[in-house]
């Protein structure tokens, strides 16, 4: 950077972490609650869920999707969470997460 444009700051970690990423998360999640409020006045949403685990590092994930048509009948979808899911993929653990 400093041949590009000397005096340019690069943002530190922590302003990174603390003031852009809330910030693009909370104007992405505005925008999908509206696509989704959009899409329930047209369509119906459904909801589906998935578990996997990566296999770089052996760590599971668990994702809730919402699914919907849209005014030209494309079909649209936006993963509503993604956390981490406790190993093994077992009842007893798949229910723990659908009730939290």
């Amino acid at each position: 950077m400093n041949i590009l444009k000397p005096k340019y700051q690069i943002p530190s970690r922590k302003y990174m972490s603390e003031v852009v990423i809330p910030e693009v998360y909370i104007k992405v999640k505005n925008a999908v609650r509206a696509e989704i409020a959009k899409a329930k006045a047209i369509s119906i949403t459904s909801i589906t869920t998935d578990i996997w685990t990566c296999t770089n590092n052996l760590l599971g994930f668990f994702s809730y999707t919402a699914h919907w048509l849209d005014e030209e009948f494309g079909l649209q979808h936006r993963v509503l969470q993604m956390s981490h899911f406790r190993r093994p993929h077992t009842a007893d653990n798949i229910r723990s997460v659908l009730s939290d």
